[in-house]
């Protein structure tokens, strides 16, 4: 798995539209994410995801009066519960020498029923990617700055016996520790790939 500050082809975003996860507060919140794609979308592609066609037209009035860069953004229409991405958008690792897309079980934080559009997310961006996806069949709940790492084959099997518990794995990459939580909800298991066009599930 590449780490966070390698060269990438793009960022991923989910256009927000959720009001309750800003409460009395939402409406600065595009306004805000005009302003992070601006900057985004001087440097590299930006990819969006919004919820249909009207989303899409203003979200664009919004980049536009923000003066982001257009030509370097993608949208893509799929419905999404919430705009945290970096929780249940696919981890995107180096396999067989192609891009791989991972696909971690996403649950709204064992928080939010209504999470299920945002659980089929990683089906849906490999897909239209064409890119093959390894579905883990695992949740998994990691800090960003341990961007970079991916459990060790022999280490997966000795976590994967602890069925039902959150663990804290030490490991050791080059100098600093790093701490990843994985939280087991149901058998661990290697990724397996799925398809090399995945389908949605």
């Amino acid at each position: 798995m590449p780490a966070e500050w390698e060269p990438h082809e793009a960022t991923w975003l989910a256009w927000p539209h959720e009001k309750s996860d800003w409460p009395g507060k939402f409406a600065p919140i595009p306004w805000l994410y005009g302003e992070i794609v601006r900057h985004l979308a001087r440097v590299e592609r930006v990819r969006i995801l919004v919820q249909d066609r009207d989303s899409e037209e203003g979200a664009r009035k919004i980049l536009k009066k923000c003066h982001a860069e257009l030509a370097a953004v993608e949208f893509f229409h799929h419905p999404t519960n919430r705009s945290w991405t970096r929780d249940y958008c696919p981890l995107f690792v180096r396999s067989g020498g192609e891009i791989a897309a991972t696909h971690w079980r996403f649950n709204g934080w064992a928080k939010y029923d209504n999470c299920k559009h945002d659980a089929r997310t990683p089906a849906f961006i490999s897909r239209k990617l064409k890119m093959q996806r390894m579905e883990t069949g695992l949740v998994l709940a990691a800090e960003p700055w341990v961007s970079g790492l991916l459990v060790r084959p022999r280490l997966w099997q000795l976590l994967s016996r602890s069925n039902g518990a959150v663990m804290t794995v030490y490991l050791w990459h080059f100098v600093p520790v790093v701490i990843i939580s994985v939280a087991f909800y149901t058998t661990g298991v290697m990724p397996q790939p799925v398809s090399r066009t995945a389908t949605q599930t």
